[in-house]
Formats: C-alpha cells, sequence, structure tokens
C-alpha cells in the first residue's frame, strides 16, 4: 500500500500542474485593395472574431509537431487553455502545414519563414490575458507580383 502511495506521488510530481492561458482573437477585415486613391480612407478596425481555431505550440516558433493545445474561440473571440507552464507559440489554423511551394509571384523561403513565425508569444503563467490583433494583408505576407489596376 505505501509503495503504491509513492508512485502515485511520484507520478504526480513528474506532471507539471496545469495552469489557464485566457485570451481574445480580434481580426481587422482586408482594406481597400487597389483600384482608385481614397480620400482620408481609414482601414478597419480589429472586431471579436468567433469560431477561429488557434494551435499552441510549445516554444517560441511555429513547427510541424503537436500542439501542445488548440482551441477554438467563443461567440466573443475570447478563448482559454489549460497548458503546463512555459512559453508558447500561438498560430492560426491557416499556419497548420508547412508550405510546400511558392508561385510566380511567391517565394517558397518567404512563405516558409512567415509560416515558422507566430502570431503571439506568450508565457504560461501570465499576468494578463493574451490580445491577439490580425490584419489581413491585400496579397499575403510573400507577395512581389504586380499591383492591380
Amino acid at each position: 500500500m505505501a509503495v503504491a502511495i509513492l508512485l502515485c506521488a511520484a507520478t504526480a510530481e513528474a506532471r507539471p500542474a496545469k495552469v489557464a492561458l485566457d485570451g481574445v482573437v480580434r481580426v481587422a477585415p482586408r482594406g481597400h485593395c487597389g483600384g482608385a486613391y481614397i480620400r482620408d480612407y481609414e482601414p478597419p478596425e480589429p472586431a471579436p472574431a468567433p469560431n477561429v481555431t488557434l494551435l499552441i505550440r510549445k516554444g517560441d516558433k511555429n513547427s510541424s509537431d503537436k500542439p501542445a493545445a488548440e482551441v477554438t474561440t467563443g461567440a466573443d473571440g475570447a478563448f482559454h487553455a489549460e497548458l503546463a507552464p512555459g512559453r508558447y507559440c500561438v498560430v492560426f489554423a491557416d499556419k497548420r502545414s508547412k508550405p510546400r511551394k511558392g508561385g510566380q509571384y511567391v517565394e517558397l523561403k518567404c512563405l516558409i519563414a512567415d509560416w515558422s513565425r507566430c502570431d503571439a508569444v506568450t508565457d504560461v503563467p501570465s499576468d494578463a490575458p493574451l490580445a491577439i490583433d490580425r490584419r489581413t494583408a491585400c496579397f499575403g505576407p510573400c507577395y512581389h507580383g504586380p499591383m492591380p489596376p
């Protein structure tokens, strides 16, 4: 009986306690993408984003490793994950798979560098909720081709 209690205690010590990571995701819709100049144009502001899937990976770079957690935001853009203490890379689910090819106006090297960057890096535990704002570029981060008329 004493051996079983000691084994349970040792197992509990080996596994780090989970702590909460809370946050909110806000996304800005695409702004004006080419065409005639619009005087006094103000790009759209980010708003809470419901039903957004996030991958939370150990470390400070995106990778192909299995996520420590996968969460989906609620109607108010909020999310919650239980994680072991440490540093985490948070990415939108569109960065799940490493890019495999570029294109005529998009270099693969640039796509991979962009994929490797986290949308947010956070330490858990944290003193405040994590806020992630995403502004969508008109042609993506790696486009180097002609602009539309």
